[in-house]
């Protein structure tokens, strides 16, 4: 279990593992649950990839607006937890709404997961640009990913009213994204630059010359 090492604690040790075990349980149960929901609706695998999307955006976004309410830390894990819960089902619901509003393949879905990603990783890149070194404020990159995450869904669901796209277009699209990312970031690291600025930089270009390409 990750949580388990970054205790030396006993008492504290013990919370951790019976939380991540709630964490394990629930989330199998949760896509038991969630599989056997859209079999018997018939949703579609477009539809049912839309909803994934949702949630995992939701996610994130309830993660990042707990960071940026300026918490302290006693309060923090149980800030971060419910903002987190409300994001996924906030998510969810989203995601149901514009699946019913649209008719998207599951190539669809993937690639306006894909233009959310494209859209976090540019925005957090412009954000690390306009933040001096040592003086870095999270709540901004914070405020980026948000920002970043639904300008990039709102493209992509632009994006593919215009077009069908198959499974095998969206798997395309994000492999070249991900491997853009990490060939870019791998060439930063081999010029030895050691700037936060420079990996954001590289990852970036390299993600959308992947995509492009």
């Amino acid at each position: 279990l990750l949580a388990d090492p970054m205790s030396h604690d006993v008492l504290d040790r013990q919370v951790r593992r019976d939380a991540v075990t709630a964490m394990l349980t629930t989330s199998v149960l949760e896509g038991y649950a969630g599989y056997m929901w859209a079999r018997a609706n018939g949703l579609s695998a477009g539809t049912t990839a839309t909803l994934a999307t949702g949630g995992d955006f939701g996610f994130m976004w309830g993660y990042n607006v707990a960071a940026m309410s300026g918490s302290d830390r006693i309060e923090w894990d149980t800030a971060r937890s419910r903002a987190m819960l409300a994001g996924s089902w906030t998510g969810l619901v989203l995601g149901q709404v514009l699946a019913s509003h649209r008719q998207y393949s599951y190539g669809d879905a993937l690639v306006m997961r894909n233009m959310g990603y494209l859209g976090i990783l540019v925005s957090t890149t412009i954000a690390d640009l306009t933040q001096k070194p040592h003086q870095r404020d999270p709540r901004v990159y914070s405020a980026a990913l948000l920002s970043g995450s639904l300008l990039g869904l709102a493209y992509g669901d632009r994006q593919v009213q215009d077009y069908n796209f198959e499974p095998s277009d969206g798997v395309s699209l994000q492999l070249g994204t991900a491997a853009g990312a990490v060939m870019g970031f791998g060439v930063t690291a081999l010029a030895n630059n050691h700037s936060s600025r420079g990996y954001w930089i590289g990852a970036t270009t390299g993600a959308l010359v992947g995509y492009h390409v």
